[in-house]
């Protein structure tokens, strides 16, 4: 991650972009289990839904975490 582009928000403008073209279809996302960052911008920020813990998915210890954002998750703000 290049210091001089994080904290401003553009991969969270670029979620809600992806989250309106979508409309009424399931986005499904994913991230190893030891970036907070990630996930936070999917599930505190954008309300999608941990679907699906994958234990050693990236290796010893390094865990993915399932995600998806669908028609009956979507808040109606979005």
């Amino acid at each position: 991650t290049d210091p001089d582009y994080s904290r401003q928000g553009l991969g969270n403008n670029l979620m809600k972009e992806i989250i309106a073209r979508a409309g009424d279809k399931v986005i499904k996302a994913t991230a190893r289990e030891d970036n907070p960052e990630s996930i936070g911008l999917f599930v505190n920020k954008n309300e999608f839904v941990i679907t699906k813990f994958l234990k050693d998915y990236f290796g010893p210890g390094k865990d993915r975490v399932m995600m998806e954002l669908g028609p009956k998750t979507k808040n109606s703000n979005s």
